[in-house]
């Protein structure tokens, strides 16, 4: 090691966190608290600033003053939220904060997707894009052919990464009936050419590894594989739509914190969506036993299946999932659209049907299976309960 760098680590850094304490000994953080954001996962960075401040707003404990701090820029996964938190929140170093913590210990708030602090149905603030940022967007997809009249449909296809593991080969080889966390990207191509002929731009959203859509041509924007990409137009995209379709990835976590409707197709865990959040409707995927019994909302919200996650999981309880036709993706896709826009309505007996499905995860709260999270406020679509109420509600 140069004598520099030794210096720099064993002298010079210990007599410089010396003198910090010192310095902070004098600061008196009596009546701060600390909000501390640790994941920087893409849809965690998005999410939990905006959970952890709509936390800190509601709460309004007298005068105390939250003080944010995020991870490193190196190691979150997108740049560009992590600079628009420091644009919207006041952050200060973690390593400041970290010693000042050690030195007086105030009292810290880690911040969680899921929890007590999910609140985002209770406080209208959000994030705003900046007129540059909107500008910036709007010439990336002028200059591919949007007309700038269209509305603008996003949509996220999971192939195949979660939180860094590639499950593709696993649920395409080794066990392709499970299906639980991927799909191909042209199970979605009917879906893009439907809208596109009804008069929508689609917006294909999110990163390499992608598959190109195999679809071209005025009113498909393939971002995910069409260049140039950077991580602003990563975070900028999805606030320009006006509904992303979604099969559970991190953009539309993007979208959500900018007030996006997002619609889930195809749900198969109902663990990660929904709670506090009516910007969401959501169609589910069917789930059947070995035995070929179809599970409905009452099984899913036990213990035995809520907490079903990976295609181990899934597997390991013999569990296999069905997803929609072609036709009901489509169906499915246009009722969200309709949610997004609140051009849905419903009548007396869909209306009965919704305050079944929250009814039924109230119940499951009450009985612990859902821990902390919020209540279910997400619109289930009407049309797979009109379709299938008499199983998947069964016995509510």
């Amino acid at each position: 090691m140069p004598v520099t760098a030794t210096l720099r680590k064993y002298v010079l850094g210990p007599i410089a966190r010396t003198l910090l304490r010192i310095i902070l000994r004098t600061w008196s953080l009596d009546g701060f608290e600390v909000g501390s954001v640790g994941a920087h996962k893409f849809g965690h960075l998005a999410l939990e600033p905006l959970i952890g401040h709509l936390e800190a707003r509601r709460r309004s404990v007298g005068d105390r003053k939250v003080l944010w701090t995020l991870g490193p820029r190196r190691g979150a996964s997108n740049s560009a939220l992590h600079a628009l938190w420091h644009r919207e929140l006041k952050i200060f170093p973690r390593h400041l904060l970290g010693l000042a913590i050690s030195t007086h210990g105030p009292h810290l708030l880690p911040t969680t997707i899921y929890g007590a602090r999910n609140v985002l149905d209770q406080d209208p603030w959000r994030p705003r894009l900046t007129a540059r940022d909107r500008d910036v967007g709007r010439r990336f997809l002028l200059d591919r052919g949007w007309d700038g009249v269209r509305p603008l449909i996003g949509i996220v296809v999971n192939e195949g990464l979660h939180y860094g593991k590639s499950w593709l080969s696993h649920e395409t080889e080794i066990a392709p009936n499970l299906r639980v966390l991927t799909f191909r990207v042209h199970e979605f191509e009917p879906v893009v050419s439907e809208m596109v002929r009804r008069g929508f731009t689609v917006v294909r959203l999110g990163a390499p590894p992608a598959t190109p859509l195999a679809i071209a041509g005025s009113g498909v924007i393939d971002y995910a594989t069409a260049g140039p990409r950077n991580a602003a137009l990563d975070v900028i995209l999805p606030g320009l739509m006006t509904t992303v379709i979604s099969t559970q990835s991190g953009p539309d976590a993007v979208a959500l914190m900018f007030g996006v409707p997002v619609a889930y197709v195809d749900v198969a865990r109902l663990k990660y969506c929904f709670y506090d959040v009516s910007t969401v409707y959501w169609q589910p995927a069917v789930l059947q036993t070995s035995g070929g019994e179809r599970l409905g909302l009452r099984d899913l919200l036990a213990p035995k299946y809520y907490e079903l996650k990976t295609p181990e999981d899934f597997a390991s309880l013999g569990i296999s999932v069905h997803r929609a036709s072609p036709a009901d993706r489509i169906s499915a896709t246009l009722e969200g659209i309709e949610f997004g826009s609140g051009a849905l309505k419903l009548d007396d007996r869909d209306r009965e049907m919704q305050e079944v499905v929250r009814g039924e995860f109230a119940r499951a709260k009450e009985r612990g299976v859902l821990g902390e999270r919020g209540a279910a406020t997400g619109t289930l679509s009407p049309d797979f309960l009109r379709k299938n109420g008499d199983w998947f509600l069964r016995d509510l």
